[in-house]
């Protein structure tokens, strides 16, 4: 499939927005994702809209930060959208919910902090799963971080890590039309989740929230009925412009993708269906690089890539010590075995199949010591062969199972027949690319346990 033809079957599949080239800025490095926001939340005029899974429980800073700019702007309005489990899995003790109370009791009529929770889990199944594994079950995932009528696309999360050592991706976005559309999808997630509400309690100074449901619709405790609500709000923002005109594949496009199949489902949802497309364009004369940094890709889309005819293809995961749960206690000390075993899975088939993958692991020391880092980061890039590329896909979505049966996530393509915007693109690739080995499955020498591939076949979906 052609460049063209695949713009013509997005068309069909998203909303389309034109954009200037220069419109669009790649960032490369925690701390210059960190420096933009603090900056764009300090220049911001009219709103701030944030999207992420969590806010870090110690990132007081930004938070001081959010206040300077309230304090200097009465015009200024925030709102911030988490996750309800993540977001308060501490608490009592110190929490996202916690740390951002104190913000909604000062500035109550401009801050407006939203929790989603999944209507996955309700009754007594929320009450039996442990806090420490409820958030398989479903999660607001999505990172969209708004200043005014500019935007930055992410994967990156608000914590400390992602702002130091913790490889992601970044591409910011200055146009009013992109930005406003991504505001009514933060606006109509915030409407279907509570509302934090300051409220000082008796188990000390971080418990000091309440989660109210204050919308019109049915909560999450009712799924059916919230669901019903969820589907009449968020499935018309996804719906494509059927009255554009073909794309020129020399301009440059944005095309939304969110899945959201907890609430409306699978079909009405457009990011399953645009990897879907895009990996039939990979049948053309076209080369890609995928990236994922827990590497449980959904069997739709490995069947897509191993059906690839690049002249080179390259996959980048994180490696063992570049994994966020390296060394870390309990149950979790295992996950990084089982992304490995699901990549050896992988490169050993495409070895059989389509022989021209290959597969890169991603480490920069070891995550937990000193200078070592982990690795976040998701994408596709497609580029016709020995080219730069001509397309990226950027969000949160890690292409899992878990991605696109529980989680919300938004992202999108962004295409361009720019020079100076594929070269831009050309080196983020080369940047993720610089420390990484490559690998095949004989590479891949630890024999799973038995536990570790019942967890798989069992809870597979949930990672």
């Amino acid at each position: 499939m052609s460049l063209k033809s695949t713009l013509a079957q997005l068309d069909l599949a998203a909303p389309r927005f034109a954009l200037a080239p220069q419109a669009v800025t790649i960032l490369s490095a925690p701390d210059e994702f960190y420096s933009q926001l603090k900056a764009r939340i300090l220049g911001a005029q009219r709103r701030i809209f944030l999207a992420t899974l969590y806010i870090g429980k110690s990132e007081d800073e930004l938070i001081s930060v959010l206040d300077q700019s309230l304090q200097k702007n009465n015009a200024l309005d925030v709102h911030i959208l988490t996750d309800g489990l993540r977001g308060t899995r501490e608490a009592p003790q110190k929490s996202t919910a916690s740390l951002l109370a104190p913000l909604v009791a000062k500035y109550p009529a401009r801050v407006h902090v939203s929790m989603y929770q999944t209507p996955a889990l309700n009754g007594l199944a929320k009450l039996m799963v442990p806090q420490r594994f409820n958030e398989g079950w479903g999660l607001q995932h999505m990172k969209l971080y708004g200043f005014d009528d500019d935007i930055v696309l992410s994967g990156a999360n608000l914590s400390k890590d992602y702002f130091t050592n913790r490889q992601d991706r970044y591409i910011a976005i200055s146009n009013k039309e992109v930005t406003e559309y991504f505001y009514q999808l933060h606006k109509a997630v915030s409407y279907l989740s509570y509302q934090l509400q300051h409220e000082d309690r008796s188990r000390g100074p971080s418990d000091n929230f309440k989660l109210v449901w204050t919308s019109d619709c049915p909560s999450p405790a009712d799924p059916k009925g919230y669901r019903k609500e969820a589907s009449r709000i968020l499935a018309p923002l996804l719906k494509p412009d059927t009255k554009v005109s073909p794309a020129d594949d020399k301009g440059t496009y944005l095309y939304p993708i969110a899945q959201f199949t907890p609430l409306i489902g699978d079909t009405a949802s457009n990011e399953l269906k645009a990897m879907g497309l895009l990996t039939k364009m990979l049948k053309g004369n076209f080369d890609w690089t995928l990236t994922a940094g827990y590497f449980n890709i959904s069997e739709r889309l490995q069947e897509g890539l191993l059906k690839s005819t690049p002249g080179t293809a390259k996959v980048i995961t994180a490696g063992e010590k570049a994994n966020g749960f390296y060394q870390s206690k309990g149950v979790s000390s295992q996950i990084p075995d089982l992304y490995s075993m699901l990549a050896k899975r992988f490169i050993k088939k495409a070895e059989h199949i389509q022989p021209r993958i290959q597969m890169l692991e991603w480490e920069n020391g070891q995550y937990n010591k000193p200078n070592g880092w982990s690795y976040h980061a998701k994408g596709l890039w497609v580029m016709p062969r020995g080219e730069s590329p001509v397309l990226t896909v950027i969000g949160s979505s890690n292409f899992t199972k878990r991605a696109y049966a529980h989680d919300l996530e938004a992202g999108a393509v962004l295409v361009t027949g720019s020079p100076e915007l594929r070269a831009k693109m050309a080196a983020e690739v080369a940047n993720l690319e610089k420390h990484t080995t490559p690998k095949t499955s004989r590479d891949y020498n630890k024999r799973p346990t038995l536990i570790q591939r019942l967890f798989v076949r069992l809870m597979g979906n949930k990672l």
